[in-house]
């Protein structure tokens, strides 16, 4: 809703300028409507259909600024951010958003790795320095399976997997409704597995 009219956000079918040519919108998957700013954004999951659009790259995380344009924050099959040569982002497989703020963590499987690191979590800030515009909202690497990790006095370990706990987004896809949420203003807490059978809930910086 924009003031007191309804503004059309991404309509299935039809293409847009973040999309490349013959690229078009299938199905949508989540959405959160950010109350952070006068003017409307939304930040969205999608399934893309269309020429060139393959399995591994037929989802992203998209984001209407409120300029009234929309940018590609994350897409499967780019590069991962943070990650070495030739890795890149999989499967997008949970999104979390505080739609107070603007903040967001990402869970991802990596292809291009090795077993033991083929899965990150990546954060990021879609409102952030309303000034700039892209490349500054997109997410970066926060945390990476593989890595070693140490607890206080504690032995290293290294980390197996992650998880983002469900139960944030309603069953029609919407988010930001009032349900329990694990991103906040400047942190996300997310489920951490280690390879000694241990698992923690740890919180990441999103900032």
């Amino acid at each position: 809703e924009d003031g007191a009219s309804l503004k059309l956000v991404a309509r299935k079918g039809e293409n847009h300028a973040t999309l490349a040519q013959g690229e078009e919108w299938h199905r949508f998957l989540n959405y959160w409507a950010l109350h952070d700013g006068s003017n409307p954004r939304v930040l969205f999951t999608a399934k893309l259909r269309g020429q060139g659009v393959r399995r591994s790259n037929d989802c992203g995380l998209f984001f209407l600024q409120d300029d009234g344009d929309i940018v590609t924050l994350l897409r499967e099959g780019d590069p991962l951010p943070g990650g070495c040569g030739g890795e890149q982002v999989g499967v997008i497989q949970r999104v979390a958003v505080d739609s107070q703020i603007g903040t967001y963590a990402v869970l991802v499987s990596v292809v291009g790795a090795t077993r033991q690191t083929n899965q990150a979590i990546l954060l990021g800030n879609c409102t952030y320095r309303d000034n700039l515009r892209g490349a500054v909202r997109r997410p970066w690497m926060a945390a990476r399976k593989g890595r070693s990790h140490q607890e206080n006095f504690g032995e290293t370990g290294r980390i197996v997997g992650f998880r983002i706990p469900d139960g944030s987004v309603e069953p029609t896809g919407a988010g930001g409704t009032g349900l329990p949420n694990v991103v906040g203003a400047s942190a996300a807490l997310i489920e951490v597995r280690f390879s000694d059978r241990t698992s923690s809930l740890s919180s990441l910086l999103t900032y």
